[in-house]
C-alpha cells in the first residue's frame, strides 16, 4: 500500500480566512482613527486654529498613506473616491486665504467616505 498522499493534513483555507479577519480587523481600527482625526478637524475648523487644522490635515493624510494599499486591496472601488478627497484637503490646506467653509464642507464629505469604508468593511 504505496498510495500516494494527495491531500495534505494541512488545511490552510482556515490560515488564510484567519489573516484575512486580522488584516480587515486592522483596517478597521486605521478607519476608526481616520474618522476620528476627521471629528478632530472638524472642531479645529470650528475654531479657526490654522496651526492645528494644519496639523490634523497632515495626520489625516499620513494616516491615509498608511492604509491605502490595504484600502485598494479590500475595495479598490473606494481608493480613488478616498484619494481626491485627500488630495482636496491637501490642497485646501495650504489655500490663501483659508477657506473655513470649504474646508467644513469638505470634512462632511471625509467623514462620509469614510463611514462609507466602514460600512464596506462590516462596522
Amino acid at each position: 500500500m504505496n498510495q500516494a498522499v494527495t491531500d495534505s493534513i494541512l488545511d490552510r483555507s482556515k490560515d488564510t480566512k484567519a489573516t484575512d479577519d486580522a488584516q480587515i480587523a486592522k483596517l478597521k481600527s486605521e478607519i476608526e482613527t481616520i474618522r476620528s482625526l476627521v471629528k478632530e478637524l472638524k472642531q479645529q475648523t470650528e475654531n479657526g486654529d490654522a496651526e492645528k487644522i494644519k496639523a490634523c490635515a497632515d495626520q489625516i493624510a499620513q494616516a491615509w498613506e498608511t492604509m491605502k494599499d490595504k484600502v485598494n486591496a479590500a475595495y479598490p472601488d473606494m481608493t480613488d473616491f478616498l484619494q481626491k478627497k485627500i488630495d482636496s484637503l491637501n490642497a485646501l490646506q495650504t489655500s490663501d486665504p483659508f477657506d473655513s467653509e470649504a474646508m467644513l464642507q469638505l470634512d462632511y464629505e471625509l467623514y462620509q467616505a469614510f463611514r462609507q469604508l466602514s460600512d464596506k468593511a462590516g462596522d
